[in-house]
């Protein structure tokens, strides 16, 4: 068999063994950088098995009985609460497959308490975001309005997302905060998300509540905005709400467009670097407003001083974050008319990656050519899978 490597790799037979030549920083880069496929909106994740029923999506969303989200979350009971928010609480249930009876699957019930009145807008808002379908937006299965004595009583039922929200690993609380790695893709998936609502169908959605509270992570570890509640449908952009990384214009007029989620996708870039909240009462004064506080440290020599301390990075990731500041910059223009669309910050990003592989790849190539023959390591299981970072050489077996 002769195996020869003229790009960063070549694949024989399914399973994922590997070729491993001078290791390096590269390797836990991987994940993060190499798999992105270029592809325009979407980030091509695995999904496996967390909803199986979703294989061959129904027309219209699911309509439950209260008596089964009941017996789904155990009557509501507490252990089953995943998070608290100021729209509503969120429990962990189990429901029956609606393509496979005798199986259940794992879900996340939204309870929104709407008073006596309730909101006689839940279906048809359930029912026009139930044709928003992207691998980066949380996947809607269905809903309940059922009217209790004290008023309607929302549900609102999604995919259940395993390693719950970004927020939980970027709180000083967490015990493991998330890697750098890991936070590229999410600033990747995030965009990709966004960029879909924007520019990727025959209208504009507006993300109203774009904070890391609302981007979940699923058990690969792929983002998805949590899109329900917190959109706006409209052709007409001029909305007025918004809870958090609001953009000046928005405090100026109290509308929001799209540039207004750019903005605040820039917001959420520094918070990803850092590890800190945009604002933070309890810090000195001149550290409470993260935008502010950053500023002085964008230059190459005093940028490190801001990257989160709590994380590994090595100098190609430190390289990786200074370039993400820029994106960031360039979305934090005050000046709405020349800041990017999502689809060109999309863009900006797939640079970003390409440029780090290419280092890193340089870089290992650079190992491999300095280092003995008798120091390499190779490894062969089963069926192969070539990988080579320095695309320099070439095998004869």
């Amino acid at each position: 068999m002769v195996f020869s490597c003229r790009c960063f790799s070549v694949y024989f037979g399914e399973e994922t063994e590997y070729l491993t030549i001078a290791k390096s920083s590269s390797e836990s880069y991987h994940t993060a950088c190499s798999e992105f496929d270029g592809k325009r909106f979407g980030s091509e994740p695995n999904f496996q098995d967390e909803l199986p029923d979703l294989a061959e999506r129904p027309r219209n969303p699911r309509v439950f009985t209260l008596t089964e989200l009941k017996a789904a979350t155990t009557n509501f009971c507490r252990s089953s609460k995943i998070r608290e928010s100021e729209s509503g609480s969120v429990r962990m249930g189990r429901i029956k497959s609606s393509v496979y009876p005798y199986k259940t699957i794992k879900v996340s019930v939204k309870l929104r308490n709407c008073g006596v009145q309730g909101d006689k807008q839940l279906a048809t808002e359930v029912n026009e975001l139930w044709k928003i379908e992207h691998p980066n937006l949380v996947k809607l299965i269905g809903y309940c309005d059922e009217v209790e004595r004290n008023g309607t009583l929302e549900l609102i039922v999604h995919e259940y997302m395993s390693n719950g929200s970004f927020h939980d690993h970027l709180s000083a609380k967490s015990d493991a905060p998330i890697s750098w790695a890991r936070r590229l893709r999410v600033a990747r998936d995030t965009a990709c998300g966004l960029a879909y609502l924007h520019e990727g169908m025959d209208y504009s959605v507006i993300f109203r509540d774009f904070t890391p509270s609302n981007i979940l992570l699923d058990k690969e570890w792929h983002a998805k905005l949590l899109n329900f509640g917190n959109t706006s449908l409209s052709t007409s952009e001029g909305q007025t709400y918004v809870s958090g990384y609001a953009a000046p214009e928005y405090l100026k007029t109290g509308y929001l467009t799209t540039k207004s989620n750019v903005w605040s996708y820039g917001v959420l870039l520094y918070v990803l670097i850092t590890g800190w909240p945009p604002l933070d009462p309890h810090r000195p004064m001149n550290e409470q407003k993260l935008l502010d506080w950053v500023k002085p440290y964008l230059s190459d020599d005093k940028f490190c001083q801001i990257v989160d301390s709590r994380i590994e990075i090595d100098d190609f990731g430190l390289r990786e974050a200074k370039r993400l500041s820029i994106i960031a910059n360039s979305c934090l223009r005050k000046n709405i008319k020349v800041r990017p669309k999502m689809s060109r910050v999309l863009d900006m990003l797939d640079q970003l990656m390409t440029k780090s592989v290419m280092e890193r790849a340089s870089d290992n190539a650079d190992r491999v050519l300095h280092e003995p023959y008798s120091s390499m390591k190779m490894k062969f299981k089963g069926k192969r899978r070539f990988e080579c970072l320095s695309c320099i050489c070439s095998w004869t077996k």
